[in-house]
């Protein structure tokens, strides 16, 4: 982005990666879902007083709709959670809800280890005209 700055808003990417070999549990997922709304810009920007998904501060640039529920736009792009270790059972149907993808396995060798995460963010490039 031309102009300095820091653009915020609702990311299209966001990938957590954890270096743990323990089985992840819902706390760890609760912490993924609670940090992509950190990621979302809620408020309206007083600088142009009008909604939208992303805004820089130095140029007064904006882009995209502002939404009060992101769940649809976490459908649309590339969210998840990459582990050396596996997932608890109790945190697939609080994942599936936010369209947090359980991407992989850090260190399994490829093409299995992270062709989840590929895939998804091949996917998610392919579409990016729509967001």
């Amino acid at each position: 982005m031309n102009g300095g700055g820091y653009p915020r808003g609702l990311p299209i990417v966001a990938i957590e990666c954890k270096d743990k070999t323990n089985n992840g549990n819902l706390d760890e997922t609760r912490q993924t879902v609670a940090r992509l709304y950190d990621l979302a810009l809620v408020t309206i920007p007083t600088a142009i007083g009008l909604p939208c998904r992303i805004f820089e501060d130095n140029t007064l640039t904006f882009w995209g709709r502002r939404s009060s529920r992101y769940l649809s736009f976490f459908k649309k792009g590339t969210f998840g959670i990459v582990r050396a270790g596996d997932f608890q059972s109790g945190t697939e149907a609080l994942a599936d809800h936010y369209s947090i993808k359980r991407l992989g396995k850090a260190y399994d060798p490829l093409p299995k280890g992270l062709s989840k995460l590929e895939a998804s963010f091949r996917q998610t490039l392919n579409a990016v005209k729509r967001f």
